[in-house]
């Protein structure tokens, strides 16, 4: 039988608190102008308009992701595979926001399937995101997994669960574990593991010569 396994996710696991403030400004945002915009173009005339604009409006937060993604790459170790999900998750961000803004702009002229509107922009936010959630990067201090920054001192041991074989890559489906106990879990592909596991003998040779 074939092992289903998930992150899961412990207080260590420290989510940037910014992508809730981003996330609440834009739909603080959304709400405002889609109510501002119903006196202009009434929602059941063009309901294109609307979806194309909190698309619109929704592919910032994917931008603001690719821009702290650029600026923590700087610092960090990033594998072959990880320079991959990079590239998607830009350009699949950027083409998400693109498209949205021309959909708005359609919009203003003909009639728009909001349906068609909807799908081709989610096609590309889920493309990008199957890319996100394998992105792992590699500081002095923590390795970024997905939008979570864990610190290698939470850390002093890896073992292997599991392993797939994808298309892509060999991916690793492993234990995180301190002091014997398991607190939580990833997957990565093999070149990733390698990594993290290097980062955390290192880190733990560190902490035994102190």
């Amino acid at each position: 039988m074939k092992k289903n396994h998930y992150k899961k996710y412990y207080e260590y696991y420290k989510k940037n608190k910014r992508d809730l403030l981003i996330c609440g400004i834009l739909a603080l945002l959304t709400l405002v102008i889609v109510y501002k915009m119903h006196f202009i173009i009434a929602i059941h005339e063009n309901r294109g308009f609307y979806a194309s604009l909190m698309e619109f409006i929704g592919s910032w937060y994917y931008i603001f992701e690719v821009i702290d993604i650029i600026r923590l790459q700087d610092n960090a170790i990033v594998n072959e595979y990880g320079q991959k999900c990079i590239f998607y998750h830009r350009y699949l961000s950027l083409a998400a926001l693109l498209v949205s803004a021309f959909f708005i702009i359609f919009s203003l002229f003909y009639e728009l399937d909001y349906n068609v509107a909807l799908l081709i922009w989610g096609a590309l936010t889920v493309g990008h995101m199957s890319y996100f959630i394998m992105l792992f990067m590699f500081d002095e201090d923590y390795y970024y997994s997905g939008g979570f920054k864990i610190c290698y001192s939470e850390i002093n041991h890896i073992e292997v669960e599991d392993e797939v074989y994808t298309s892509k890559a060999l991916v690793v489906v492993c234990k995180l574990m301190k002091d014997e106990k398991v607190i939580g879990y990833d997957r990565m592909v093999a070149q990733d593991f390698i990594c993290l596991k290097a980062k955390i003998d290192e880190k733990t040779k560190i902490v035994k010569k102190l």
